[in-house]
Formats: C-alpha cells, sequence, structure tokens
C-alpha cells in the first residue's frame, strides 16, 4: 500500500520536478506540493464516487422496546464519512442465525427504519467518503486505494498541478484519467471492509 509521500513523489516524478528517489520540498518542488492535498482530495472524492467506494459497515443492535412503531437511524450523523447505502446488502442477527435481511427501510437515503419489535442486530454496509487529506497528514499515511485507483488519481494530480506549465502534457494525462475513470468497475459487492462502528438503541 502505498504512502501519502509515495504518491506525492510520483506526481513530482512525472512533472520533471525532481529526478530523485527521496521526497523533498525544495525551489523545485515546494509550489507543487503546496497545492498537491486539496487536489488529491479532489481526486479522492470523485474517484471514491464513482464506483470504487471504500465500504464500512455500522452495527445497529436492538432489544425490542424502543418506543413508537419504528425506531430511525440517520447515518448521516451515526458515522460522519457516510456517502451512501449504495447497492451494499443488510445482514441480521437475530440469535439464532446470521442472514441477509430486506426488513427495513431507507428514507431520505441516509436514514435506515427497523420496527421497533424488531429483536436483534444489524450489519449494514454502506459507502462511505475517504479520508481527506490535511496539513497535518504525514509523509508516511497509508493511502488505502486499489492499484487502478492510485494511478488514476496520480494521473489527475499531475495534470491539475502542472496545467501552467506544459497543457499539453496535462490534457494527456487528463484524457488518460477520464478514459479509465469510464472504465472502472464498480465494488459494491465486496465483502471485505476495514473498519466497523458500533451504535446501540436506547
Amino acid at each position: 500500500m502505498s504512502t501519502y509521500g509515495d504518491i506525492k513523489l510520483s506526481v513530482l516524478q512525472m512533472i520533471f520536478a525532481t529526478s530523485g528517489t527521496t521526497l523533498a520540498s525544495n525551489t523545485s518542488t515546494a509550489s507543487y506540493l503546496n497545492i498537491m492535498p486539496s487536489i488529491i482530495n479532489d481526486g479522492l472524492n470523485e474517484l471514491r464516487t464513482k464506483g470504487k467506494y471504500k465500504i464500512k459497515s455500522l452495527d445497529i443492535t436492538q432489544d425490542g422496546t424502543g418506543s413508537g412503531l419504528v425506531q430511525k437511524y440517520d447515518f448521516s450523523i451515526l458515522v460522519p464519512d457516510f456517502y451512501e447505502f449504495g447497492n451494499n446488502k443488510v445482514y441480521l442477527d437475530d440469535g439464532e442465525e446470521y442472514k441477509p435481511t430486506l426488513d427495513y427501510k431507507v428514507e431520505a437515503n441516509k436514514i435506515f427504519v427497523l420496527p421497533s419489535a424488531k429483536v436483534g442486530t444489524w450489519t449494514v454496509y454502506y459507502n462511505a467518503y475517504p479520508t481527506q487529506i490535511t496539513a497535518s497528514t504525514t509523509d508516511n499515511t497509508e493511502i488505502d486505494l486499489d492499484p487502478e485507483v492510485e494511478g488514476l488519481l496520480k494521473l489527475y494530480t499531475a495534470a491539475r498541478v502542472y496545467l501552467d506549465d506544459n497543457a499539453g502534457f496535462c490534457t494527456l494525462w487528463l484524457n488518460m484519467y477520464t478514459d479509465g475513470l469510464a472504465n472502472l468497475k464498480s465494488n459494491e459487492d465486496k465483502s471485505t471492509i476495514e473498519f466497523t462502528h458500533i451504535y446501540e438503541s436506547w
């Protein structure tokens, strides 16, 4: 898995700002490095929301004692990186078996609704926004990307940071990026996730 520093170094090499193998800020690279964080974030957001999502999950547990007919769980509040439910499945552990379930509803594309009387733990998979690059992001921070997405991110970043220096190269890179973006295959059906949040019903 590449780090934030690896990606920045690759971009600098692409735009001929460095020929070395060590990332360094100097008169040749500083202006490019200063604008990379926001550009990389733009690229990450576009790539993640074009099918190559980070799939995470939220566990919701109910004991059947909730008030009213239904319990509503607003994912935009419960998980700050929530993007959408997408086509991901929901699984129910009712104490006897663990299986996919369709016994739920979604409102406003962000609110997960369950009958109050239902008992069990629901594992709800969702598509997440990528972690944002900030001024405090260190160069050794790992950026979790599929190989084809990482390549496209480098093309996008290089084209944006080098635009004022060589429009010809940037047009070529953007065309390659656009073609690659159109050919990305969604990973919504992948079963492997990395992060699970726990939320207990009141």
